[in-house]
């Protein structure tokens, strides 16, 4: 079953470089792609590990219906790693996923060193040199969830944000820190204005932790640009009962107010806005 799916996905991969404009290859390999987390299930036993992180990998980023060139050599470059990790498993040697090394130390100490660098990389605002070490991390130790997350974080900083969020998709895959995994992706997906996908991930990252006041104002203004306000100030509400200090959430706050017409509820947030330090206009607009 899964060695089917596997020959599928690589020869509609094959058909979508042969026909890049074609609309039906990206959406059949988006459903590849999510079976396999059904077929993963279903792995003959004494499956290697290195395997079944790839097809982890693999099949997380099955998340959507179209993709741009990147994220097409992307699920192309997963699939190759899946193929040589099964030549692995299979006992076939000199793989070229598997490189050989003469270090005295293990790949995960390798991988925990180009970790080191990116992180040092990214404090210093080189994002791409910090993005090339966690690349090389994550070929130690790709099992490893939190490399995607510092993978994730810098890419964002440069701009790579389907990137980044493919990087999400890994953390969750991997079940890695999921309040922060989820919450981050919601942001990306408020940034990209996909409203719903974002209130579905704030949802979960709250159902772990129901006192995450980010998640309660980023959650609100979703609904704030989804028109839909009685929603968006009970949620600017919770948070300002977990921070009660936050002008910026009282002055937006108030805008979803007038726009109910509860004009002095809104004065009032305005009002105490201001006493945290806003420079706004009193009054809603006409």
């Amino acid at each position: 079953m899964l060695g089917t799916s596997l020959g599928e996905l690589g020869g509609s991969l094959v058909n979508w470089y042969k026909f890049p404009t074609s609309e039906s290859y990206p959406k059949h390999i988006s459903e590849l792609l999510l079976n396999l987390q059904n077929d993963i299930k279903t792995a003959p036993s004494g499956t290697s590990t290195e395997l079944l992180t790839n097809l982890r990998k693999l099949s997380a980023l099955g998340n959507k219906t179209s993709f741009n060139e990147a994220e097409r050599d992307q699920v192309a470059a997963a699939l190759r790693d899946v193929l040589y990790s099964t030549l692995s498993f299979a006992g076939i040697e000199n793989s070229p996923a598997l490189p050989s090394s003469n270090s005295s130390i293990s790949p995960a100490q390798q991988s925990e060193q180009y970790l080191e660098k990116g992180k040092n990389a990214a404090v210093k605002g080189d994002y791409n040199n910090a993005v090339a070490n966690y690349n090389s991390a994550i070929k130690l130790n790709p099992a490893n969830g939190i490399l995607y997350y510092h993978r994730a974080k810098a890419l964002e900083e440069l701009g790579r944000i389907d990137e980044a969020i493919s990087d999400y998709n890994l953390m969750i895959a991997f079940k890695t820190d999921l309040r922060k995994a989820y919450y981050n992706r919601g942001t990306l997906y408020l940034e990209k204005k996909n409203y719903i996908l974002a209130i579905e991930d704030l949802d979960k990252s709250l159902a772990i932790d129901p006192k995450y006041t980010n998640a309660y104002i980023n959650r609100a203004n979703c609904y704030y640009s989804l028109n839909k306000h009685e929603k968006a100030i009970a949620d600017y509400s919770q948070a300002l009962m977990l921070d009660a200090n936050q002008k910026d959430i009282y002055e937006t706050r108030a805008y979803s107010y007038c726009q109910i017409g509860k004009t002095a509820l809104a004065l009032k947030d305005q009002e105490q806005a201001i006493k945290l330090g806003a420079k706004i206009t009193k009054g809603c607009p006409k």
